[in-house]
């Protein structure tokens, strides 16, 4: 997995997620490599790969 359309192909055939350890990696790699911000270029990778189709809100939590 490495682009949002690998992810969105996942989650059509019924994922609940993805591994993006390669595409993280990477990232991390040419961030290094450019003496870039490692910690914002992961964020800019995650909203890259974020399915733009549905957003995400966390679940509420059942007290009991």
């Amino acid at each position: 997995m490495r682009t949002a359309a690998d992810i969105e192909r996942v989650h059509a055939a019924g994922a609940d997620a993805a591994v993006v350890g390669s595409a993280v990696v990477a990232r991390v790699e040419a961030s290094l490599t450019q003496g870039g911000d490692v910690v914002a270029d992961l964020a800019a990778l995650v909203t890259d790969l974020r399915p733009h189709h549905r957003s995400r809100s966390p679940r509420p939590v059942a007290h009991t």
